[in-house]
């Protein structure tokens, strides 16, 4: 009877692994047959994993053609990215690939745009000045190589470096537009009285900035860095996934902005030429005697000053 049933066993394994023959041959069948079983789960298991596509962590876009009034446009362009720990590593990574979406449509090879970059947390950290790199490729492997801090979230100290990184000696162009781009996860708590001062210093010189909020609740310190007009100018969205939605509008933007002509000023009408006062410190006609003007039968301007014994007087035909 043992012989019949170890047959029985032994066929069966065999069918699901060679190595079931060695394994019973040596003894302790039962748990032989329990380690084959785990190892026959693993591999189906396995190949189950394999054959399933992995999701992707970006939605796969379709991009359209950069926009006309892109065309030629020059641009010096900072970004600020918050570097604080709330930020976390995978989200700051989806950061710099949506840099990376942002920047792959931009004319930084043939001179159009330069790019610079500042990141922010307990303190700020110029990465690379506009004039630093003068290719795509050169822009996007710095990008790569810019380090997460952690640290708490000094806003003000951000702006304050990004409105300092447009001079001339860092690159920035005369003569071309300056625009930055903030982006943030949360509300400052150091220097927080500073943050919308340093936001309107750097507006008042001239530089235009887009503010994107990642999961806010409340948006009142992000409208206050954002240029006016508030709506057009700053950006929210719920999670670090939805950046890339943003990529074309913003950019689009850009490049109105900066083909945009300013409006002329209305001329006020021109003052009517107020009628000139008679120069009253000479005769503008003859001086004469009394008896010669009145010869002339002229007529006689008593405000003119003549010589003593004549008087200011015109002749009438």
């Amino acid at each position: 009877m043992k012989r019949s049933l170890i047959s029985v066993v032994l066929l069966g394994i065999c069918i699901v692994c060679s190595e079931g023959l060695f394994y019973i041959q040596k003894g302790n069948c039962n748990e032989r047959i329990r380690t084959l079983q785990a190892r026959k789960n693993k591999l189906t298991s396995d190949l189950n994993s394999c054959q399933t596509k992995p999701k992707p962590i970006w939605p796969i876009p379709v991009y359209p053609p950069s926009p006309q009034e892109c065309v030629g446009a020059k641009i010096d362009l900072v970004f600020v990215l918050d570097a604080s720990s709330s930020i976390t590593t995978p989200n700051f990574e989806l950061m710099r690939k949506f840099l990376h979406d942002f920047l792959s449509i931009a004319s930084i090879d043939n001179g159009d745009v330069r790019v610079g970059l500042v990141i922010f947390s307990t303190q700020s950290h110029i990465q690379f000045n506009l004039k630093d790199y003068n290719s795509k490729s050169g822009v996007l492997n710095a990008i790569d190589n810019v380090p997460y801090k952690k640290g708490r979230t000094n806003t003000a100290s951000g702006l304050l470096k990004m409105r300092k990184m447009f001079r001339v000696k860092f690159g920035d162009r005369r003569r071309v537009k300056n625009m930055a781009i903030v982006i943030t996860d949360g509300v400052s708590n150091v220097n927080a009285k500073k943050t919308i001062p340093m936001a309107r210093r750097a507006r008042a010189r001239g530089i235009h900035i887009y503010a994107i909020g990642i999961g806010l609740s409340k948006t009142k310190e992000l409208n206050k860095i954002a240029s006016r007009p508030v709506k057009k100018n700053r950006f929210t969205v719920q999670d670090f996934t939805e950046l890339r939605t943003l990529r074309d509008k913003i950019f689009r933007s850009i490049c109105i902005n900066v083909n945009k002509r300013p409006k002329p000023r209305p001329q006020k009408p021109k003052p009517k030429p107020k009628p000139q006062k008679p120069d009253k410190s000479k005769c503008p006609h003859r001086c004469a005697s009394p008896a010669q003007c009145e010869e002339l039968n002229g007529k006689v301007f008593v405000e003119y000053p003549c010589p003593k014994g004549q008087m200011c007087c015109k002749p009438m035909p």
